[in-house]
């Protein structure tokens, strides 16, 4: 097996010890916690996730967030990745939300500016996969 991916729903159940259990047996873990918070303690999350041993993690791909996932995983040396949702929304859910450009040119912003930061990787979906490049 490539990777175990734990996701929220599961972490918060029992995936975080089921984490530090597959890192101590030398397995990889993609931990899809999809993190949003103020930079301080995304970064404190991020420090804690990659002394787990977690070889990848989401974060959601506000500049903030990202930059400090970055700084963090800089510190302790553990792989960041990033998750984009709006993929999941339409433009009409982005125009509730505040938004004042549709989905493409959002999807196509978060990830030059995911690369401009340092994000190791992007996830993005299938169509949408042209605008993340």
């Amino acid at each position: 097996m490539g990777f175990y991916k734990i996701g929220y729903q599961l972490a918060f159940e029992h995936g975080l010890p089921l984490a530090t259990a597959l890192t101590g047996a030398g397995k990889r873990v993609f931990l899809d916690m999809k993190l949003h918070d103020i930079g301080s303690t995304v970064a404190r999350g991020v420090e804690n996730i990659a002394r787990m041993g977690v070889s990848f993690l989401t974060v959601h791909a506000f500049p903030q967030t990202m930059r400090a996932a970055v700084e963090a995983k800089n510190r302790v040396a553990a792989a960041a990745s990033r998750r984009h949702r709006a993929h999941l929304y339409d433009d009409a859910d982005l125009a509730e939300a505040g938004y004042t450009v549709d989905v493409d040119h959002l999807v196509a912003e978060r990830a030059a500016q995911a690369r401009d930061i340092g994000i190791d990787g992007i996830v993005c979906s299938a169509r949408r996969r042209r605008r993340c490049d």
